[in-house]
């Protein structure tokens, strides 16, 4: 790229982003920053859509860095959940915290940019504010050249309720405000509090029966008898069951003949020991 001070005749000719500064968009100088909120002092949240709206709260003077961000609440909801996914919150609070828009949608109205009626919308409280309403409307598909492929770009216009502009992102940034109350249903398969421990676990398949008992802190083979065991290899499975058993969704098929879960391909049955009740379901069949 050549330039000059302007009136002087030396001339530079630089490598580098003096030409990206001029060919830049208006809209690139403009302050892409949609919300104003930290996820550690949010205590409520109302989610709502076409499928249903639920509200969740959770205390943010929580001292315990482990249950500070998921220490979420099921407060309401219809349809009736159970209670929700703590890690599909954090995420929905980590996305309103870094929301940047990717395009400023000027003039338009909110009914043509499908917000009046709206997708979604998604209202967030902070510790001692009022509620902010971020409100989700249509998809828009475009056609852009990624290197030497054409590729289809979903975005989705957005506007905070109360404020005139209405803002571009990607839809991609956004998914984790779309989902409905069954969607953000709580999905662990073991729950195990701090007070419960695992002290039997058996292992069903193939005919073959696994299992293992923990006496005095130790964990010893039952049956077989003389099966050798890795007993650190046995903790760090059953420190897991609380954090590795979470479904990926739920499903629509609830036949076992359909699901093959009337003859299960292994069955596991743990024996949990504990001052309050047990997990609601102990034994979990499996079909691969």
């Amino acid at each position: 790229t050549y330039l000059r001070e302007a009136g002087k005749p030396t001339t530079w000719k630089v490598v580098g982003a003096f030409q990206a500064l001029v060919d830049k968009p208006l809209s690139a100088w403009r302050d892409d920053k949609v919300l104003q909120v930290k996820r550690d002092d949010i205590v409520e949240l109302t989610v709502t859509t076409e499928k249903g709206s639920l509200t969740a709260t959770r205390d943010a003077d929580e001292k315990d860095p482990k249950k500070r961000s998921a220490n979420w609440v099921l407060k309401t909801s219809t349809p009736a959940i159970d209670a929700v996914d703590q890690g599909d919150l954090g995420r929905i609070t980590s996305t309103l915290s870094f929301l940047r828009a990717q395009d400023f949608a000027d003039g338009m109205k909110p009914a043509d940019a499908g917000l009046e009626p709206a997708r979604a919308t998604i209202s967030v409280t902070e510790k001692g504010k009022t509620p902010v309403v971020v409100i989700l409307g249509k998809v828009i598909e475009k056609d852009v050249l990624r290197g030497k492929k054409t590729v289809k770009e979903k975005s989705i216009y957005l506007l905070v309720k109360g404020q005139p502009q209405i803002f571009v992102l990607a839809e991609n940034r956004v998914s984790s405000l779309l989902k409905s109350p069954a969607e953000l249903r709580d999905r662990t398969v073991i729950k195990l509090t701090d007070k419960q421990q695992v002290v039997r676990m058996e292992i069903l398949k193939d005919g073959e029966t696994t299992i293992l008992a923990r006496e005095k802190g130790k964990w010893t083979a039952v049956q077989p008898k003389d099966l050798k065991i890795d007993e650190a290899a046995v903790d760090r499975e059953v420190k897991s069951l609380s954090t590795r058993w979470n479904a990926k969704s739920f499903s629509t098929e609830t036949d076992a003949a359909k699901t093959g879960l009337d003859k299960p391909v292994g069955r596991i049955l743990l024996t949990v020991e504990t001052g309050a009740a047990p997990p609601a379901t102990p034994a979990k069949d499996a079909m691969a």
